[in-house]
């Protein structure tokens, strides 16, 4: 794996999104778990995992709720999400416009995971605007 870069969580509700230093610790935050619709009972039992061990969980707790976990990897951007096939496209319209404004990511592979089909993609971001527009 390569080192990381930026990373964000995006909430395609309402294409708001966080730049983070590691996603996991985002989600701990009271405020933050909060704020995206983590339940208070959710949010408490997260914080008894081993932040480690456990990091996967934790991560994916925020995209249980909806949110997209973007990270780069400098040679690949990871975009993790869980949708059913006919919300992935509206996902990824969502995602778009966050990732085609960051200028180190115009020519870097993007890995799309949907956690929730267990699908997964690579393409480039030329391409995944060009099939996002086709589709309209």
């Amino acid at each position: 794996m390569g080192r990381m870069g930026d990373g964000y969580w995006l909430d395609p509700k309402t294409n708001q999104h966080w730049k983070v230093t590691t996603h996991d610790a985002w989600i701990l935050n009271a405020e933050n778990a909060r704020m995206v619709g983590i339940s208070a009972s959710e949010h408490d039992r997260l914080t008894t995992l081993n932040p480690v061990r456990d990091v996967d969980e934790i991560r994916l707790a925020g995209v249980k709720v909806g949110l997209v976990r973007i990270r780069s990897y400098h040679d690949r951007i990871s975009v993790q999400f869980a949708a059913p096939r006919p919300k992935t496209r509206e996902v990824l319209r969502s995602a778009f416009p966050l990732l085609d404004s960051i200028e180190s990511y115009k020519d870097t592979p993007i890995d799309i995971d949907n956690l929730e089909t267990m699908e997964s993609q690579r393409i480039s971001l030329r391409e995944l605007g060009l099939s996002l527009e086709k589709f309209r």
